[in-house]
């Protein structure tokens, strides 16, 4: 004879096979299409680290090796379907580091090796559900260096092995609970420069070498709190090129060696407080190449050496009066530099090595409304990859050989609407990246010798990796 179960124990019985059918249907779902992408993955020489997000576990971080049946949820670090948010992804030697909430310690720093067990936060720097909110990862002096705030000294540099006893404090740049914020972390040979404020100097660039001994700031290009504003740090040798605004020569490109007396006005190119705004610094051998503006033709593309002297317009691209071409998103392949820019005949892939008669236009592209949104211009084998609208689509995914036969769109990655494909790189001989596919969800995309198709259309292992 079965035992009747009382009332509730029936009721229980009933709504834990509810959840447990109602689970069921969403991880067939998630077998069969495979998680969203969010996020940029961490390439390694066997598989991808990615933040994806499924209807059974939320955001969280996911592996591949490139095939559906590698493909499975790395650990469910926040149980439940709204899950932990991965972000800020970094491969570090054999191991990645990321950002995470697993709903009790709140953002914190977590490492993983791709294993559920490897997968581990480093350290609760801020006790309780806030979390430190660590940011800005790199990779400096065989450590992880990240910007987070222990609810005692605000945010401030720090520096992990990746245990709790090998993660500390670098320096209280600004000390007590004030933040000095450092942000645009840059590695330049043996230092690490930064932007941040220690409350008497305003918002300037400092240097470090991983010691608090060994943090300072390099110049006040601002006396007093006035902030400097920069717009962004390169590391070319063991020179740091930055772009910062004074209130002499507005924004312009200075050079430093981490010294105050090393720390100087490349060229002035723009005289006057407006600036000629250097932006997309890329370097090919020992010149560094960039858009500005000088006043006269407007922004174009310009070199340097380093010295101002050797700081010259490599090409009025757009000569006509009034008009510019714009320059943006530069990239060094190789001896060339392709870069977006616009001139009579609309917005061109061009390329250039480094000479007025060596920078010619690729290819026309389809003509936008909006030309100089970012493209995600990156490197692939001897050519160039990126997004742009084909003009019947949408969005699209690109590639270039270096010549006009050869710059077309990818094929059989549909066009999308809203989001363009991103986050390309390279992964081993072939590219991936992450698109929309024809319903509008965010995949990872690989495109090798056989084409272009979707890593996970097909059915995906939503367990743990064992």
């Amino acid at each position: 004879m079965i035992p009747r179960l009382p009332m509730p124990g029936l009721r229980r019985l009933r709504r834990g096979a509810l959840l447990l059918l109602l689970s069921a249907a969403g991880l067939a779902q998630a077998q069969l299409q495979g998680p969203s992408v969010t996020r940029r993955p961490a390439a390694f020489e066997t598989h991808l680290l990615f933040a994806g997000s499924d209807d059974v576990h939320g955001h969280e971080l996911w592996r591949t090796d490139g095939t559906p049946a590698g493909t499975r949820l790395v650990r469910d670090v926040q149980p439940g379907a709204g899950g932990a948010y991965p972000g800020e992804l970094l491969r570090v030697g054999n191991r990645a580091f990321f950002t995470a909430d697993d709903g009790r310690t709140g953002l914190e720093l977590w490492t993983t090796d791709g294993t559920p067990e490897g997968t581990r936060i480093v350290k609760d720097l801020r006790p309780g559900p806030e979390g430190s909110m660590p940011g800005a990862l790199i990779e400096f002096d065989g450590d992880l260096f990240f910007v987070a705030d222990d609810g005692e000294s605000g945010f401030e540099l720090w520096r992990t092995d990746g245990t709790a006893q090998g993660t500390r404090r670098v320096a209280d740049i600004w000390p007590g609970m004030h933040a000095s914020m450092p942000r645009v972390l840059t590695v330049v040979g043996k230092r690490l420069h930064f932007i941040a404020d220690d409350g008497r100097h305003g918002a300037e660039l400092w240097v470090s070498d991983g010691t608090a001994r060994g943090t300072r700031l390099v110049a006040d290009l601002n006396p007093g709190h006035a902030l400097t504003r920069f717009d962004s740090l390169f590391a070319a040798g063991e020179t740091l090129y930055f772009v910062a605004h004074d209130e002499a020569h507005g924004a312009e490109l200075w050079a430093t060696d981490g010294s105050p007396a090393g720390t100087r006005l490349v060229k002035d190119i723009r005289m006057g407080i407006n600036g000629s705004a250097p932006r997309d610094l890329v370097r090919i051998g020992g010149t560094l190449y960039f858009g500005a503006h000088d006043g006269r033709a407007g922004a174009e593309l310009w070199k340097s050496d380093g010295t101002e002297a050797g700081t010259v317009m490599v090409k009025d691209v757009d000569p006509r009066r009034y008009r510019q071409s714009a320059p943006r998103e530069l990239t060094a392949v190789g001896d060339a530099l392709y870069f977006i820019a616009d001139d009579a005949e609309g917005t061109a892939l061009w390329r250039s090595d480094g000479s007025a008669e060596g920078t010619v236009a690729v290819k026309r592209l389809p003509t936008v409304a909006t030309p100089s949104q970012p493209t995600g211009l990156t490197r692939f084998k001897e050519g160039v990859v990126w997004a742009w609208p084909d003009g019947e689509t949408g969005l699209r995914a690109w590639r270039s050989d270096g010549i006009e036969a050869g710059t077309r769109p990818i094929e059989g990655v549909p066009g999308a609407k809203a989001s363009p494909p991103r986050h390309f790189m390279a992964f081993g001989d072939a590219l991936v990246f992450v698109a929309d596919d024809a319903a509008g969800v965010s995949r990872l995309w690989l495109l090798d010798k056989e084409g272009a198709r979707p890593l996970l259309a097909q059915k995906a292992a939503s367990r743990a990796a064992e």
